[in-house]
């Protein structure tokens, strides 16, 4: 009964294939999805001797079409069908008029093991572009029959069409032990004029821990999107003098990152005025984090000046530090982002509605469970019930509103009265001050406190940190 099923369907399938087939020869131009649907159905079918009849007699009545070409090129090689390969493919570069295209095919055929066809491929290519789009190809030709000096020749042509300094200076690598040292040198010292060549060393240095070699490599390259990027790098691991030799020689001044990158400075050294009007002309695109600083700043009348109504969290932040708790839950009436959520808990929690406040951070939890800031919601939730209100309730409460309005400074003070002796409260204090530095992007302070928590608390707090 199978068997009498399948042979149903095979003639089922092929009346369609010759009913689709008709269609197209009719009129080839207006009925090209017959051609292509006749043609699926010998594919999936694997009836590749009436598939290659089919492409054939279609390029009949569509001559050198690229995509029927490409179609039998491909199964040609699925079924490792020599001849058909090489007749596909040298048609392939017959009908085409994008030489990157036949790179691909070079590609393919060389590494698929055709290594006779691809030299045939790129020859006419060769022939019809001329060598330069194909100094790759023929670099690899070169290699592959181990004519080794001839492929260094090509690799630094390919250099020059590229400009993929990371590329040759990695295949020189591997051609090292197949040349002379000379031959390295002399194709070194070409590599040198090229200004990429120091953007590659200057990352390598980076990764080596080399900072001074490493800012001497991208200032040499003049490389204004390099700069910025290892600036930002170095602000982070608190390299300040490194950073601002990096942006000092930026030329394009008017990018919003170089004046982030410059408040990021001014901020870790203490000058707020600088920082505050660095921030002001990088836009919209940094107002978040200029948002942030003011209210670490305590500056909550300016946070309400330079902010929208797209900015409801930090408007809230500022009207809870400069104690307006009704207008505060007044600017969250029509909030409808994600973060809003927190935000409402911890005004709940001002308010003192300690019931309330833990409901939000449950909803927030289940609502976004994969969202980084539902860690932030379990701590405060732990923190609610492990202390409830007991006489180190005020202390925890003074603490996730200054975390909430970013008052660091005033941290400080609070925090000292938490000893090791109170491990929960002691682990609390190590929690906030590690979140603190990581915002302030001072990331070697952060880790210590994190470390340290890591060390004496097993909890979820120390996941996190560790998260």
């Amino acid at each position: 009964m199978k068997q009498f099923l399948i042979l149903i369907a095979i003639i089922s399938a092929n009346n369609q294939v010759e009913k689709l087939l008709d269609d197209f020869y009719q009129n080839p131009t207006k009925n090209r999805v017959s051609l292509q649907k006749a043609l699926l159905i010998l594919e999936r079918t694997k009836d590749y001797d009436r598939l290659f009849q089919a492409i054939d007699s279609a390029l009949v009545l569509l001559p050198m079409d690229f995509n029927l070409l490409q179609r039998g090129f491909r199964n040609a090689l699925n079924i490792n069908d020599t001849s058909r390969v090489l007749y596909y493919a040298k048609n392939l570069v017959l009908a085409d008029n994008y030489p990157q295209r036949i790179s691909g095919v070079y590609t393919e055929l060389f590494f698929r093991g055709y290594r006779t066809i691809a030299d045939t491929v790129i020859n006419l290519a060769i022939k019809k572009w001329g060598f330069k789009p194909f100094v790759r190809e023929l670099y690899l030709m070169a290699v592959n029959k181990r004519e080794f000096d001839k492929a260094i020749k090509y690799l630094l042509m390919d250099l020059k069409v590229s400009r993929n300094v990371a590329y040759v200076l990695s295949e020189l690598e591997r051609l090292r032990n197949f040349v002379s040292d000379d031959v390295i040198k002399n194709a070194t010292r070409e590599i040198g004029e090229f200004p990429e060549l120091h953007i590659v060393l200057a990352k390598l240095y980076f990764n080596e821990g080399n900072t001074p070699e490493a800012v001497s490599e991208a200032l040499a390259s003049k490389d204004d999107r390099l700069m910025l990027s290892l600036a930002e790098r170095l602000i982070q691991e608190s390299q300040y003098n490194h950073a601002v030799a990096l942006l000092d020689n930026v030329r394009n001044r008017d990018s919003w990152m170089y004046h982030v990158l410059r408040a990021r400075v001014y901020r870790a050294t203490d000058h707020s005025d600088a920082a505050i009007k660095e921030y002001k002309q990088a836009g919209d695109s940094a107002k978040p984090e200029f948002l942030s600083y003011l209210l670490s700043l305590k500056k909550y009348d300016m946070v309400l000046e330079e902010s929208s109504g797209d900015f409801k969290n930090y408007r809230v932040s500022a009207l809870l530090g400069l104690g307006k708790i009704d207008e505060a839950r007044k600017e969250l009436q029509d909030a409808e982002d994600d973060i809003s959520l927190i935000t409402r808990a911890k005004l709940e929690l001002a308010s003192g509605n300690i019931g309330k406040a833990d409901t939000l951070f449950q909803e927030f939890v289940l609502t976004y469970p994969s969202d980084t800031l539902a860690y932030t919601a379990l701590f405060n939730l732990e923190m609610l019930r492990t202390f409830g209100k007991s006489r180190a309730f005020k202390f925890y409460q003074d603490l996730i509103l200054s975390s909430l309005t970013g008052a660091s400074d005033h941290l400080s003070d609070s925090l000292e009265r938490f000893r090791p002796e109170d491990s929960k409260l002691y682990s609390f204090k190590l929690f906030i001050l590690g979140n603190l530095k990581e915002t302030e992007s001072r990331l070697d302070q952060a880790i210590g406190y994190y470390s340290e928590l890591a060390s004496k608390d097993s909890t979820f707090l120390a996941a996190y940190a560790l998260y």
